[in-house]
């Protein structure tokens, strides 16, 4: 019977107990303020009717080819997207230092930097390849093979891998690159016919040139586009390494009277590189249409403007007394030295320059041609 009672007791306090707490809620769990996770604000909506105004400065002066082409490119962009993105053009030095257009990119000083990418290998150990080495982008006298090895070839896989170069490295956006024809054409005050005429040179160049060059035993130095008349007109310089237009255009044959030929790459690139925030900015179809004029209309109007200046180059020797020396010589002994040394040099710095080797390899291997070193 007590045994019975007990039970009886022991049952009604579980019970009660149960009860009690069946009526009250647990307290929550009071968390640390600096343990919670902060509420993700949403992204503010893209107004498809806003307008944007770009600063784009360019790393050449307002003679170059690169800066003349920017009128029609401009332009197009502004017909095509009603107005909402204007952009205006700022040639070298006008806001900050050439050299210093990646870093003034980034920090949001220019919406858009425009330049060669041998400026910037100190920090996109890939630029010298996007660039071009010596060789390395197909086809002398037309762009279409390079066009295709760097924006179609496997879904453009050599683009995309600049992209992501420059974006995690960089910090800003790469939109592309654009030939500005045959490299390096190289002005001189004396004919250079061999090596050992270059070897008692001080030469002006930039990027994977400047490894090339010194490899070969030459002097080099940077002097900004801007400079370099003065800069060969004082002696300063013996030579420089510029595209084909800053012979006539900038009236370097005044002082530095002798063009080379032929040049030892079919194409080097300059490139376009802009702000995240300015271009995550732009609506997406203002985005589309920046990439669309881009290879549509700046690509090939800026090509066939290189592609007159090279007649004009030989049209006019006489009138305006520079000579144009065949170097074959040099050219044929720079390639073998690209090959045996500056290309490995290049390839080994970093992940993306392995990859962007493998991509171009893969290129000439689908084409015929082997591997791109000559």
């Amino acid at each position: 019977m007590k045994r019975f009672l007990v039970v009886l007791l022991a049952l009604g306090l579980l019970f009660g107990m149960g009860f009690l707490m069946a009526g009250c809620e647990p307290e929550e769990p009071v968390e640390d303020p600096e343990e919670v996770d902060p509420v993700d604000e949403p992204e503010e909506p893209v107004d498809p009717e806003e307008t944007f105004e770009w600063r784009h400065q360019v790393a050449y002066g307002e003679a170059d080819l690169e800066y003349v082409a920017l009128d029609s490119f401009f332009d197009e962009i502004y017909d095509r997207t009603d107005g909402r993105l204007e952009i205006t053009a700022y040639p070298a030095g006008t806001i900050v230092p050439e050299e210093e257009q990646l870093e003034a990119v980034e920090r949001g000083v220019i919406d858009v930097s425009h330049a060669y990418g041998g400026y910037f290998r100190d920090v996109v150990p890939v630029a010298d390849i996007e660039g071009g080495l010596a060789g390395q982008w197909p086809g002398f006298g037309y762009t279409e093979d390079a066009e295709h090895m760097l924006y179609e070839f496997e879904d453009g896989a050599l683009a995309e891998l600049f992209r992501e170069a420059y974006r995690e490295q960089g910090g800003v956006y790469y939109l592309g690159s654009h030939s500005y024809s045959g490299y390096p054409v190289i002005n001189s005050v004396e004919p250079i016919e061999t090596l050992d005429d270059m070897r008692g040179m001080i030469v002006r160049a930039t990027g994977a040139w400047v490894d090339l060059l010194e490899e070969a035993g030459v002097s080099t130095t940077f002097v900004p586009g801007a400079e370099m008349y003065t800069e060969l007109s004082l002696g300063t310089i013996d030579a420089a390494t510029w595209s084909v237009d800053g012979f006539i255009d900038y009236a370097w044959y005044e002082v530095a009277p002798y063009i080379h030929i032929p040049t030892i790459s079919a194409h080097s690139k300059s490139h376009m590189k802009i702000n995240l925030d300015s271009w995550n900015a732009l609506p997406e179809d203002i985005q589309q249409i920046v990439h669309e004029v881009y290879r549509e209309v700046y690509i090939p109007e800026l090509y066939a403007l290189y592609e007159t200046q090279w007649e004009e180059i030989y049209e006019r020797e006489e009138e305006l007394g520079y000579t144009v020396v065949d170097h074959t010589e040099v050219v044929e002994e720079l390639r073998d030295l690209a090959t045996d040394v500056i290309w490995g040099e290049v390839e080994d710095r970093d992940d993306y320059t392995r990859e962007a080797i493998e991509i171009i390899n893969r290129w000439y291997e689908e084409h015929d041609e082997g591997d791109f070193k000559p």
